[in-house]
């Protein structure tokens, strides 16, 4: 039984392992060009920022203060009382 378990283990990790690995190996090439943008050696934006910071900041704000969350409770929040009595 612990051999199948961890034969299953094995074959599991190894598939959520693979799109990392590959995607690894595709941004092997890119290396050099990010390690520039981030060592500031080539500047990243050649554009000036839009005018409109407002919604980038509030979006940025939105998107890590967890309210989103709550969207998914959505449906709950329409019907509560079939939530907790079926």
């Amino acid at each position: 039984a612990v051999d199948l378990a961890s034969n299953v283990f094995t074959a599991a990790l190894l598939c959520i392992m693979l799109p990392f690995l590959l995607g690894l190996f595709v941004a092997l090439e890119n290396i050099p060009v990010a390690w520039q943008l981030a060592t500031g050696e080539e500047p990243s934006v050649t554009t000036p920022a839009s005018d409109n910071v407002n919604l980038f900041l509030s979006t940025l704000l939105w998107l890590n203060s967890g309210w989103d969350a709550f969207g998914n409770m959505a449906t709950d929040v329409a019907g509560p009382w079939q939530l907790f009595f079926g």
